[in-house]
């Protein structure tokens, strides 16, 4: 695959995403979509998969091949599992799951299969808690949400701020079920400060609020 180049870019890319280890060509996000759009509209996706990915911007050409190609939906749950031994930052894990709009119309299916998955590796977890955020984060699926958010204890940095960001996102969505939560939770204390902050640092939350979520910090 031929990339559009940018130097500024790439630089701008490693400082982001200090993670990867890919080598980064330096290429924005909307031509790396229309590669993907491209590949399926010719009807090559196939084989653009086939071959392992070389660069960054190939894992995100991937990524958006395997959201959107017209498939069943147990080959794209198959192609997404193919795919998890290739993520090893966040923006990967975050573009892929923000790209999966289809788990709206299967979100039965794709909570299953999401409970089935391991977390061996931190960025299959931070998988999971991003998808719980974007689509998952209702009367139904919340409460099984924020338990499996307490219960997690990875040290790992992604998935940290993964476990944070989520509940922050579950609060800022259904305040009056997650109030409860924050003044009971079990959750590791950096997790749930984590939390705290990112529900302070939203513009959807008042002043008055924000003043009773910081009484809710823990001491370390």
């Amino acid at each position: 695959m031929e990339y559009n180049r940018n130097d500024q870019h790439r630089q701008f890319i490693e400082k982001l995403v200090p993670t990867t280890k890919w080598p980064i060509v330096g290429v924005k996000m909307p031509h790396l979509r229309a590669i993907a759009k491209e590949a399926i509209q010719q009807q090559v996706w196939e084989r653009v998969l086939q071959k392992k990915p070389n660069v960054y911007e190939d894992l995100f050409v991937h990524a958006f091949i395997i959201a959107s190609a017209p498939v069943v939906l147990e080959k794209r749950l198959q192609l997404l599992e193919a795919f998890f031994p290739f993520m090893d930052n966040w923006a990967i894990v975050d573009s892929l799951c923000s790209s999966l709009k289809e788990t709206k119309t299967y979100k039965a299916v794709y909570w299953q299969w999401l409970q089935t998955l391991s977390f061996d590796e931190p960025y299959v977890e931070r998988f999971v808690y991003v998808m719980y955020l974007h689509y998952f984060i209702d009367e139904l699926y919340i409460e099984d949400v924020l338990q499996q958010l307490e219960q997690s204890t990875s040290t790992h940095y992604y998935v940290h701020m993964a476990v944070a960001w989520a509940t922050s996102i579950a609060y800022i969505k259904k305040p009056h079920m997650v109030m409860p939560f924050l003044q009971t939770t079990t959750m590791p204390t950096k997790n749930y400060n984590k939390a705290l902050q990112k529900i302070c640092e939203s513009t959807q939350v008042t002043n008055d609020v924000k003043a009773h979520i910081k009484k809710l910090k823990r001491s370390r």
